[in-house]
């Protein structure tokens, strides 16, 4: 069930659907073996991967997000199959990859 908000902006003839910006951040060490994404839960991260019949991660729930068990370069590759793109980065030992993805409601 939509919002009536979203059901006002996806009525009328020609009218296009609203698009959110969904964001994540991918955090770990390029020495590492294990990584963070904060602002995905361990159930859609996984049946994101199963859809690009990734089977191989172990995955687990951490507080605001998920760790996994692979190096921070795999973890951003693999979710920017998701549809995610780097729109910022920062750290020096530990990075931070700040991620973004457009979705249409």
């Amino acid at each position: 069930m939509q919002p009536a908000a979203m059901r006002q902006w996806s009525t009328g003839a020609g009218s296009k659907m609203p698009e959110v910006k969904h964001y994540i951040a991918v955090k770990g060490s390029l020495f590492a073996t294990e990584t963070y994404i904060f602002g995905i839960n361990d159930s859609h991260f996984q049946e994101e991967a199963l859809k690009l019949g990734v089977t191989d991660l172990t995955v687990s729930p951490c507080v605001n997000g998920v760790i996994l068990n692979r190096d921070p370069m795999y973890v951003v590759n693999l979710v920017s199959r998701f549809g995610y793109e780097v729109i910022a980065a920062s750290g020096g030992q530990e990075c931070m990859w700040t991620m973004r993805r457009t979705i249409e409601v």
